[in-house]
């Protein structure tokens, strides 16, 4: 169903009649990485953008959930007849809902939360309604399993503009 699910989305954003130029304002997405998730990007003045971020991720045993949300700077590095690549920076927070068996015998929850520092570059495409980004987001959680910091948050976007 999932694949089924991702070919369809992919198909409505690759086939869109609706083309946009290089500013935009809003976008909603997939973000692969750590964790998986579905993004929404809105910016909120020329260089300044909100993200939100609903992810999931589990090994064997274990399940989260993770909410965030982020205020990011974005500045242009290039930007020519094809498209604008920009880097941007910013901060947020996260709360994780999180489940897990101990031993495979006792189900356990916990509730996480902490903040999070952003660093990426993203690209938007002149002749297509397409943004791509790719980021790292190092995280410190303050409470719940793994807290401390954690680098390995961060990944690929693919977002449809509106």
């Amino acid at each position: 169903m999932k694949k089924i699910f991702l070919a369809i989305f992919f198909s409505v954003l690759f086939f869109a009649s609706q083309t946009q130029a290089q500013s935009w304002e809003k976008a909603i997405g997939i973000r692969l990485g750590f964790p998986s998730s579905i993004t929404y990007k809105q910016f909120i003045a020329e260089k300044a953008a909100i993200e939100g971020i609903l992810g999931t991720r589990g090994f064997v045993g274990y399940r989260s959930i993770n909410l965030a949300a982020a205020y990011q700077i974005h500045n242009t590095i290039l930007d020519d007849d094809f498209g604008e690549l920009r880097w941007y920076f910013g901060a947020g927070g996260t709360l994780n809902v999180l489940n897990f068996n101990r031993n495979f015998i006792v189900n356990e929850g916990r509730l996480s939360t902490g903040v999070q520092g952003y660093i990426g570059v993203d690209y938007n495409f002149n002749d297509a309604p397409i943004n791509i980004s790719l980021d790292w987001v190092p995280t410190f959680l303050f409470t719940g399993f793994g807290d401390g910091f954690g680098g390995e948050y961060g990944g690929f976007a693919i977002r449809y503009i509106f």
